[in-house]
């Protein structure tokens, strides 16, 4: 026969086992969540513009903006 204090551990850290996994299970699905929605936002606030719009980065450079890269006339 076992012993029951075997028995009680073994049980306990099963238990202590599932709702440890159940918990990071919830927190990486909360995570998820918050990354979508984070993207969301983002995207949100990148394409701002209208559509045929051009936004400012988009704008055709004009001489003497910036200097080009070594190499690159």
């Amino acid at each position: 026969m076992r012993d029951p204090d075997l028995l009680w551990n073994s049980t306990d850290l099963n238990r202590r086992s599932t709702i440890e996994h159940r918990l990071r299970r919830e927190t990486k699905t909360k995570r998820t969540e918050m990354d979508k929605e984070r993207r969301k936002a983002v995207v949100g606030t990148t394409s701002s513009c209208k559509e045929g719009e051009a936004r400012e980065e988009d704008a055709p450079l004009e001489e003497g903006d910036i200097s080009p890269p070594a190499g690159i006339s």
